[in-house]
């Protein structure tokens, strides 16, 4: 959220609860590779569930069978194709035309990850092959400590998915899970489809997009055809290339771990294309290496007279009481509480 300020004389912008407390090592995936990250690859014929995890990758092991510098990772039984990838350098993403290392509320990202590929499966032969399936779990220890005392971490992600023109629980599919013991933490936890009427045909297609739902999810129409020519088509002429690729831009999102003090707590993030395996799916996800506080992005001081702007990342369920000088009176804490 972002909230404008005129300033009349010197302001500092601090986090109240600005602390010097360490991220987890690689978490941010600044060592340029998956060290200390789980992997796996598969596919979902059956449906999206645990179950379609058919490759493992270990983080306690290096290639072939773990994470320990492995840079990249192939999608599942195609060894020709990356499926997992760490970003070290930014680039714009053909489709969504976004960086994709991101520089959010001022805060520039080292590096991300990306999860997916414009690759699909779908037979030529008519039969439903299952989409590819890709993510990378992180087990995070909580520092041990009040839990008055906050413990944030920070992720943006962005995504480009193509409309399969299923029913939505069939659909190319982002989510990024934060599980603590046996529950979600649903604030940090966010899951997002192209979303359909749910009226596909007797074959699983055709279904019509909800474009007003997607819109309002923050997606928006590539102006960039697929790769792949449309794997519904039943006409006599090849298969056209269709103009539904949809995109939707870095997102930034702060969650507390202070209540987890001492335990264990496990973050997940997937990427799978649609269930019948026709139509592509993939992501970008970074991560800040700040873990002390609810961070505010913003100059440090001002002249006077001057209008600068600061902004927190989104933190999922919270509220905001901002604190800000009266005319002529200088200040030197702005607080953001939740």
């Amino acid at each position: 959220m972002k909230r404008i300020y005129p300033v009349f004389l010197l302001l500092v912008a601090q986090s109240a609860f600005s602390q010097s407390q360490v991220c987890p090592l690689n978490s941010n995936w600044s060592l340029d590779n998956l060290t200390h990250w789980f992997a796996y690859t598969g596919n979902n014929a059956n449906g999206n569930s645990p179950a379609d995890r058919y490759q493992l990758y270990d983080s306690t092991t290096g290639a072939p069978g773990g994470t320990i510098n492995v840079q990249a990772i192939s999608e599942f039984q195609l060894p020709s194709v990356t499926g997992i990838q760490v970003v070290a350098t930014s680039t714009t993403d053909p489709f969504g035309g976004f960086a994709t290392i991101p520089k959010i509320n001022g805060f520039q990202y080292t590096n991300s990850l990306k999860l997916g590929s414009t690759q699909i499966t779908h037979s030529a032969a008519g039969g439903t092959a299952g989409g590819y399936v890709r993510g990378v779990q992180y087990l995070i220890n909580v520092p041990p400590g009040p839990t008055t005392v906050p413990y944030t971490m920070t992720y943006a992600y962005a995504m480009v998915l193509e409309n399969g023109t299923h029913n939505s629980d069939e659909q190319p599919l982002f989510t990024a899970t934060l599980t603590a013991g046996d529950s979600i933490v649903s604030c940090a936890s966010p899951k997002y489809f192209l979303p359909t009427f749910n009226n596909s045909s007797v074959q699983g297609v055709m279904a019509t997009l909800d474009s007003a739902l997607a819109e309002s999810e923050g997606f928006k129409l590539s102006l960039k055809a697929s790769p792949n020519p449309d794997p519904n088509w039943t006409g006599p002429n090849p298969a056209p290339y269709l103009l539904d690729v949809w995109y939707k831009g870095w997102t930034e999102v702060t969650f507390d771990l202070s209540p987890y003090r001492g335990t264990q707590v496990v973050l997940t993030f997937e990427t799978d294309n649609c269930v019948p395996g026709g139509h592509f799916a993939y992501s970008y996800i970074a991560l800040r290496n700040t873990c002390g506080g609810l961070q505010i992005s913003g100059d440090s001081s001002a002249c006077i007279g001057a209008t600068l702007m600061y902004s927190v990342p989104g933190l999922g369920g919270a509220t905001y009481q901002w604190t800000v000088p009266p005319t002529g009176r200088s200040v030197r804490v702005l607080t953001a509480t939740s």
